[in-house]
């Protein structure tokens, strides 16, 4: 079992306009995750408890002012993972890792 925490502390880098249209968003969320149990067990079954910490910076841009409560918006940006011992096993022995992402958000 896997339990994960994490924040997004961040800021608006523009204003929002007049038409309703929300202002862009930089932040940086930070996630942690733990083994519960029995999720990141190494090749002798022995359960690590740690599994991962990852922060990056993340850019959101709205895409259309918010309609019945529904804001639209695209987001990007990278993530930095440090990697326990079971996770870095299984990434070729390498501790760290760099991953970059985009997608479409909907919220509401």
């Amino acid at each position: 079992m896997l339990f994960e925490t994490g924040i997004e502390p961040g800021l608006d880098v523009t204003e929002d306009k007049e038409d309703g249209t929300q202002a862009w968003r930089l932040s940086l969320p930070m996630a942690l995750g733990l083994s519960v149990h029995e999720y990141f067990e190494d090749a002798e079954g022995k359960d690590r408890p740690f599994g991962f910490f990852e922060l990056g910076p993340k850019l959101t841009i709205p895409l259309s002012k918010a309609e019945d409560g529904v804001q639209w918006s695209i987001n990007g940006g990278v993530k930095v993972l440090f990697l326990g011992k079971t996770p870095k096993a299984l990434n070729s022995d390498r501790g760290t890792a760099v991953v970059g992402y985009a997608g479409v958000q909907m919220g509401f």
